[in-house]
């Protein structure tokens, strides 16, 4: 999501509750991105509020990322084979793709 999104959907929080602006921004992202699950990438459950304020963690994808991706100049792998504290082995079309951790 854009900072324009995430910043409306901070100043509603003081007016709305969680799930209602949850449901608002991921409505506004499915408009600005659309379906980003052909690509690999699949919405979790819980809105982007809600994950930030029950685990701390704010879920996060790169705008030109999501370019990347759709361009083919990214490729997203479905199955994780293995990971270790430096790196990660990927299966993806009968071969292993190593990648290291950022």
């Amino acid at each position: 999501m854009t900072k324009e999104v995430i910043h409306l959907g901070m100043t509603l929080l003081k007016y709305a509750p969680v799930a209602m602006v949850d449901t608002l921004v991921t409505t506004m992202a499915k408009i600005l991105y659309g379906d980003l699950s052909k690509y690999g990438l699949f919405r979790p459950k819980q809105g982007p509020f809600a994950t930030k304020l029950f685990t701390g963690k704010a879920p996060v994808i790169d705008v030109g990322t999501v370019e990347k991706i759709r361009d083919g100049e990214i490729q997203v792998p479905s199955l994780v084979h293995q990971i270790s504290s430096s790196s990660l082995f990927y299966f993806l079309k009968d071969f292993y793709w190593f990648l290291t951790n950022v």
